[in-house]
């Protein structure tokens, strides 16, 4: 069956101002001891001080130095789905910030710069990114 672009229009679920929303079940808050912030230094050299493993990771704009990260086994505790967000805090999430960001206010959107996934071996550092 083909879809007119009429009938597709009708079954996006988008905002214009705000974006697509996620199709994904709702993630839920980590308990605090499932999230650490390592130095990039030690990521890259081995010494974390961190399980083996893949994590979730993000590095907040104006914080290039630190990591945010999750380990695999963290990721669904007690039916709770969790992922990149849950690296970031409620209070740095803003909607509608393109509406109010100016090109000469670099404090003005505090948020992810970059996201993604690391195997992180301790002693070696980061196997793949």
């Amino acid at each position: 069956e083909t879809l007119q672009a009429d009938e597709l229009v009708t079954r996006v679920i988008s905002d214009r101002d705000i974006g697509y929303r996620s199709q994904l079940p709702r993630q839920g808050s980590l308990a605090p001891e499932s999230k650490v912030i390592r130095p990039v230094a030690e990521l890259r050299d081995g010494s974390a001080n961190m399980p083996d493993g893949t994590y979730l990771y993000v590095m907040m704009v104006g914080d290039e130095e630190n990591m945010r990260l999750i380990h695999e086994d963290d990721l669904v505790r007690e039916g709770v789905f969790s992922g990149h967000s849950s690296l970031v805090e409620r209070s740095e999430f803003k909607r509608n910030w393109t509406k109010e960001w100016r090109d000469d206010d670099p404090e003005f959107r505090h948020t992810v710069l970059y996201a993604g996934e690391l195997t992180y071996i301790d002693g070696e550092g980061v196997t793949m990114w």
